[in-house]
């Protein structure tokens, strides 16, 4: 079940046009932008994986942990959380590494989508708890090689390659 699925099963247009709102991006466009950032940020995780010079191994407890599985059960309720933006700034810097990788996802889905930049921005800090979620349920259910690190724990089909088995993630679950 994607993540637009799990909006419209739990809230159906009320929660995404909650979303919209808290982020300032017109309800008509929102699950357009959803789904860019989503995109987006996969390929952000699937680089910084794929980098042998980036350390990701508080990523990877991250995923291995399940932390954030809950939210794909009951994503009405983390919406509406007050912290969510607090608890997803801090997962962006494991996703996209920086300040400025996070400005430029929101720089490229915002001149993609017609939607201000500010308003994209907003909008990381939300979908970035559900992604990890979405990464870690793949994880769990797939039980990807944990004795090769991250990149075994998500190369489920064991190709060399974790670009397939990430976008078959997010279309899973995104």
């Amino acid at each position: 079940m994607g993540l637009m699925d799990m909006l419209n099963q739990f809230g159906g247009k009320a929660l995404l046009e909650q979303v919209a709102r808290q982020a300032g991006i017109p309800s008509e466009k929102a699950g357009d932008v959803v789904k860019m950032l989503s995109g987006t940020m996969v390929k952000q995780v699937k680089s910084k994986i794929e980098d042998p010079g980036v350390d990701t191994s508080e990523l990877e407890n991250l995923l291995k942990s399940g932390k954030y599985m809950e939210m794909l059960e009951k994503p009405e309720e983390h919406i509406k959380n007050p912290n969510i933006k607090d608890e997803g700034n801090k997962l962006l810097s494991y996703i996209t590494g920086s300040k400025d990788a996070s400005r430029q996802v929101a720089s490229e889905v915002a001149s993609k989508s017609g939607i201000d930049v500010s308003a994209v921005k907003s909008l990381l800090p939300m979908l970035a708890p559900f992604l990890m979620g979405s990464l870690s349920k793949g994880i769990s259910s797939k039980g990807g090689n944990s004795s090769k690190g991250l990149l075994g724990m998500l190369d489920f089909d064991n190709d060399g390659s974790i670009m397939d088995d990430i976008t078959n993630i997010a279309k899973k679950f995104f």
